[in-house]
């Protein structure tokens, strides 16, 4: 849980990328933080989450989709891009995607899995190289 919006819903708003007038999916929105701090601005926000919130009715066109952190959670490299071709079809204007970076890898304590790690807490967690999210 947290007491602020996250970095990339931060960085949507404060560089110009998404206003008020926008409507704002989180995809993955977990417990919906940034969906309360949002509708709290005055901005129609919505999110959908697969443990959390998974109506898949609250997967809706948006003119800005956040998928913030995601994809870096998902063990199935297919199930990844679908995730991610789904994001972008529901995006009408903006695609934010957001991912750990192999420079925050910080697998001292983690178990290699697939093409990841199974961390401390028992979760699984991908560092993406900058090319590899790109492509």
């Amino acid at each position: 849980s947290r007491n602020a919006l996250s970095l990339p819903a931060k960085i949507l708003f404060t560089g110009g990328i998404a206003n008020e007038s926008d409507t704002y999916l989180d995809y993955g929105c977990g417990r919906g933080d940034d969906i309360k701090f949002l509708r709290e601005l005055g901005i129609s926000a919505s999110g959908w989450d697969p443990y959390f919130a998974p109506n898949d009715e609250l997967l809706v066109q948006s003119d800005v989709v956040n998928l913030g952190f995601v994809l870096n959670v998902i063990e199935n490299q297919d199930e990844r891009v679908e995730v991610l071709k789904k994001a972008f079809s529901l995006a009408k204007k903006c695609l934010c995607v957001a991912v750990m970076l192999n420079s925050q890898n910080n697998t001292s304590n983690a178990l290699p899995f697939k093409d990841g790690h199974i961390t401390s807490i028992n979760t699984f967690q991908k560092f993406f190289e900058q090319q590899e999210l790109e492509n």
